[in-house]
């Protein structure tokens, strides 16, 4: 019964992280709902949320997820479907991932920085 008891333990979470959780859970439930399955799953790479100055700051793991989502059609999107939450709240996307490794940029730095030197297969 440990793990249980667990549940009911007070967090060490600030009030602010703490409603941020609480706000992301509803967004993403919310999005379910309405079938935004592109934005649902690209916000599974969220690993931190917070709130600062009225906005919901989303920290996204994964640079793909960060580029796909972050144009003003899919922010505005979750912008309305936060506003049907909670009234008055901005969303901003950050993100702390690394790109992923891209051969053919890799390949052309090669070439520039060796030239003839080096034969790729």
């Amino acid at each position: 019964m440990a793990a249980l008891d667990s549940i009911f333990q007070k967090s060490n979470l600030e009030e602010s992280k703490r409603q941020a959780k609480m706000l992301f859970g509803r967004l993403l439930i919310a999005l379910r709902k309405s079938n935004h399955i592109k934005l649902y799953s690209l916000l599974e790479s969220v690993n931190e949320t917070d709130i600062v100055e009225g906005k919901l700051v989303l920290t996204l793991f994964d640079k793909v997820a960060f580029d796909m989502i972050n144009n003003k059609n899919d922010i505005a999107e979750l912008e309305g479907v936060i506003s049907g939450i909670k009234a008055g709240f901005k969303i901003e996307l950050a993100c702390n991932g690394k790109e992923p490794f891209d051969k053919f940029k890799f390949e052309t730095f090669l070439k520039n920085e060796f030239g003839n030197c080096l034969t790729i297969k």
